[in-house]
């Protein structure tokens, strides 16, 4: 399932990778969400070269909404998400199905390259040091809020029943946080592999990754992942690891607020935020101790001393121009 918004200069290699994987995907679905470039152009010339890509078109609904339609459309037994703007090893696929056919599991993930016009490096939010397998729905929970499960759609196969039965339309954007969590409490079983096969492109302006108020639902979708946790008695187990993951969730945001507005805008974000995060939340992260000095104190500083904290960040920025 490949949702399409506006990426022409980037479709072709992701295509690419998609349709020469060495084990061929049953259908490729892609959703063009209304773009304006020259996205459809592309997608229709692919799915006349092959028989398996099928076109699904709608006005602009955004990536989440994108998500579910393809989902309401997927066959296959087992589905894989894959972002227009990035690209798979050409193994992906056969790796991941080999792996989840021989554990006879219901996920298998794999580890993420980052990279831009410049260099390759680990994805941050990448935990995976070698192969883990996770038995039972506490044990699965467990290792997705310590990240051994990341937190993203996009870097593993799942079995298409997983999904089948679950309405997710009303979730509007960042589709991970809701989908994931219900997804992973209805799994038995979940492989992880350390083998770097998907790769993310960092870029301004992408369907994930550029910056305004709807970034601000990932934190509801944190407060989602508590609700879980909470309702199925594994909150006081996992407290320290879920606080850890908001704690840095939230620090992405904020700096990237930094990073793309003026201090004006940065404020208007800051409020918002502020209003999201509860004193209980400032105390948890406060005596977290598996949370890294520098990051506790970076915390510290976003909630107390707003300023500074926009003067660190624009500093750290512009350093690491030099």
């Amino acid at each position: 399932i490949i949702p399409v918004y506006n990426v022409e200069p980037f479709l072709e290699t992701c295509l690419d990778s998609v349709v020469n994987q060495t084990r061929k995907p049953d259908e490729v679905i892609l959703i063009n969400d209304g773009s304006t470039d020259n996205s459809q152009d592309i997608c229709r010339r692919y799915s006349e070269l092959h028989g398996n890509i099928v076109i699904l078109s709608q006005e602009n609904r955004g990536f989440t909404q994108a998500i579910y339609r393809g989902l309401d459309h997927a066959t296959g037994d087992y589905i894989c998400f894959v972002d227009s703007d990035d690209y798979i090893e050409l193994n992906m696929i056969e790796l991941l199905h080999d792996n989840i056919e021989k554990e006879e599991a219901d996920i298998c993930k794999c580890n993420v390259l980052q990279f831009n016009n410049i260099k390759y490096r680990k994805f941050p939010g990448s935990k995976i040091d070698g192969r883990v397998v996770l038995n039972g729905k506490k044990e699965i929970m467990g290792g997705f809020v310590r990240r051994t499960i990341s937190t993203y759609t996009w870097d593993g196969i799942y079995k298409r029943e997983l999904f089948e039965g679950v309405d997710y339309r009303h979730i509007r954007k960042h589709a991970n946080m809701f989908i994931l969590p219900d997804v992973l409490l209805r799994s038995n079983k979940v492989v992880v592999i350390p083998e770097k096969l998907y790769f993310y492109r960092e870029r301004r302006g992408s369907i994930v990754r550029s910056f305004d108020e709807n970034r601000f639902y990932q934190l509801e979708g944190m407060q989602y992942l508590r609700k879980v946790l909470t309702d199925n008695g594994m909150f006081e187990d996992y407290s320290e690891y879920y606080y850890k993951l908001f704690s840095l969730n939230v620090l992405r945001i904020m700096k990237d607020a930094v990073k793309y507005n003026n201090y004006e805008t940065y404020l208007k974000y800051y409020n918002l935020i502020m209003e999201n995060i509860t004193t209980e939340d400032v105390i948890a992260v406060s005596g977290l101790n598996i949370l890294h000095r520098n990051k506790k104190r970076l915390f510290d500083l976003m909630i107390h001393r707003r300023f500074v904290f926009f003067l660190k960040i624009k500093y750290i920025k512009y350093r690491n121009k030099r």
